[in-house]
């Protein structure tokens, strides 16, 4: 692969002899190949044979004569302070603009001789020059390519020139690729330029660039020039963690990637990867206003761009993060109470990835019987910091070996991770289960805690605090809606009060006309039992003229319904 330091090598080289040469740099859109060049003329020119240069872009030049006036008047010699003909390039670039330019007409074809004079006169300063023509696939409809070919060639055999021709040759014109093999020298490729790029973005996330530099092949410097601007924007003053960096990085890239896409990357439609499950449609259309750029409304794009995420940031999911960023993009905003929560919770997962390094790092100390000193004070802050963890078999190891080397600090660690456990089954508003709670993956058989996790689950009454009505009314809506019910939800159930069903009964339903048959199955609902039921039987009928006394008008559906019923008892007809 042709890396910037093997291009730089290979073209000082060159550079390095006063012998004349013809060279094109090319390499696909926007991989720096300007940049390339300028970099290393910056650094080295003054190791060059020759010292002088000109750089003259093609873009814009509408003749030859244009494209002449403008090496010459661009060259300098660099180990001059001062153009020493800078006053006579002056005095031409000025007043040709405003010269009464006499015309020959011969056969139809207007000769501007002034022009041509000025040109000539100039032209003749260009000698023994390093030159370099850029943007040669931009070259303009009123330039001729084989004209342009031809100059160059003048330059390198009767001025003794050293060309660097710039362009993207697969999107150069096609006589370009005929008249190469004629004049160039040689073509050089730039295929990777992470160098580039590294000189660009320089921060402590260079490695998560460089990631998806690697996995996605996006090589294009603007790219990278505007992501790093809007991360860096977005992360200004705000203490984040970095594992926050990181996703919010991750996320800029990748939205980044998706807007840009058929500018950045070229894929083949026919390459397809389906293991790629993200939800693409909020992307697609929350950046849409962006700009006009329809591609990802084909299906086809859509795995293309899939295939090139893929590897980078594995299912990718829409996430608050993402939202996030995608606002901030089009509005320029953020919603700090968002951005408050998931700091919160990324500091925490950070704290957790922190507390795993110093966890496997003890833990190897103690298993290769290398401990150092003061390990048994660090292994029990080890120790202490994963009692939330709900993996009781390590609990029950760290117990075991404190045991070893203190008998009264294991037993404060004990009573800690018991307390612990006890708060954990008390505040849960659903039962525990023992083995899919705390034992995901079986108990082994030194397990400590085994016991008093049963007897307490076996124990367990839910605290009517913990719930509020949204918990009842999700209950009785997911029966009503898909008769779904558990035995954990009995004991919720029996905490049930009036002043909760006067709510639930008259919830908003997308068919009001279905209310009976909602009451219907809240009565019905499987973990009431007798007694609860018949409470509850009771409270409706009660609420329902409740709701007579306030409105006359409801009287006759009512009263009618509860006779219908025999009061809530028998529902044959319903």
């Amino acid at each position: 692969m042709a890396t910037v330091e093997n291009l730089e090598s290979k073209i000082l080289s060159l550079l390095m002899q006063d012998k004349s040469f013809v060279i094109g740099l090319t390499g696909e859109w926007g991989i720096g190949k300007t940049h390339f060049w300028k970099n290393l003329y910056k650094n080295h020119h003054s190791q060059f044979k020759i010292k002088k240069y000109a750089y003259v872009s093609l873009f814009g030049i509408e003749s030859l004569e244009s494209l002449k006036y403008e090496i010459a008047i661009k060259s300098y010699n660099t180990q001059q302070e001062t153009d020493i003909f800078s006053g006579l390039k002056n005095f031409f670039s000025k007043g040709l603009e405003h010269l009464e330019i006499p015309k020959l007409e011969s056969n139809g074809l207007a000769i501007s001789i002034s022009k041509a004079l000025i040109t000539n006169t100039i032209s003749g300063l260009v000698k023994d020059t390093i030159i370099c023509i850029d943007d040669l696939e931009r070259i303009s409809d009123k330039l001729s390519i084989k004209d342009v070919i031809g100059l160059i060639n003048q330059l390198k055999v009767e001025n003794n020139c050293q060309i660097i021709v710039i362009l993207h040759e697969g999107k150069a014109d096609k006589l370009f690729q005929e008249f190469k093999e004629k004049v160039f020298d040689n073509i050089f490729y730039l295929t990777e330029n992470f160098s580039i790029i590294e000189k660009i973005v320089v921060n402590e996330m260079l490695v998560i660039y460089q990631e998806f530099y690697e996995k996605v092949q996006v090589k294009n410097l603007r790219f990278y020039e505007k992501v790093d601007k809007w991360y860096q924007q977005f992360i200004a003053g705000k203490s984040l963690s970095y594992t926050s960096k990181e996703y919010i990085l991750k996320n800029f890239l990748t939205v980044f990637l998706l807007h840009d896409f058929p500018q950045t990357v070229s894929y083949d439609k026919n390459d397809i990867l389906h293991s790629f499950e993200a939800n693409l449609e909020f992307l697609t259309s929350s950046i849409s206003t962006l700009s006009d750029n329809d591609f990802l409304k084909d299906f086809d794009h859509k795995q293309a761009f899939e295939k090139y995420t893929n590897n980078f940031f594995n299912m990718y999911e829409i996430e608050d993060w993402t939202k996030i960023i995608i606002n901030y993009i089009k509005n320029y905003d953020v919603d700090n109470d968002v951005l408050d929560r998931l700091l919160a919770k990324d500091f925490d997962y950070e704290r957790k990835i922190q507390l795993d390094i110093l966890h496997n790092g003890i833990l190897e100390e103690y298993h290769s019987f290398e401990t150092k000193p003061d390990f048994l004070n660090r292994f029990h802050e080890m120790a202490l910091s994963k009692i939330g963890d709900r993996n009781l078999n390590n609990l029950s190891f760290y117990l075991r070996v404190l045991k070893e080397y203190d008998a009264n600090l294991a037993e404060s660690y004990k009573q800690c991770v018991e307390k612990n456990l006890l708060d954990m089954i008390t505040n849960s508003k659903t039962k525990p289960r023992i083995l899919g709670d705390f034992y995901p993956f079986g108990k082994e058989n030194y397990d400590i805690f085994y016991d008093f996790i049963e007897l307490n689950i076996n124990n367990y009454q839910p605290k009517a605090e913990l719930f509020t009505i949204d918990d009842f009314r999700n209950i009785f809506l997911k029966f009503y809606e898909h008769g779904g019910s558990n035995d954990d939800q009995s004991q919720i159930l029996e905490l049930l009060k009036k002043e909760d069903l006067a709510e639930i009964i008259w919830i908003n339903l997308e068919d009001n006309r279905s209310r009976k048959q909602f009451i219907k199955s809240i009565l019905s609902h499987r973990e009431f039992s007798n007694e609860k039921r018949k409470e509850v039987r009771q409270w409706i009928i009660e609420l329902l003229n409740e709701k007579i006394q306030t409105n006359p008008e409801v009287k006759a559906s009512i009263s009618l319904w509860l006779k219908d019923t025999n009061n809530l008892t028998d529902f044959s007809n319903y």
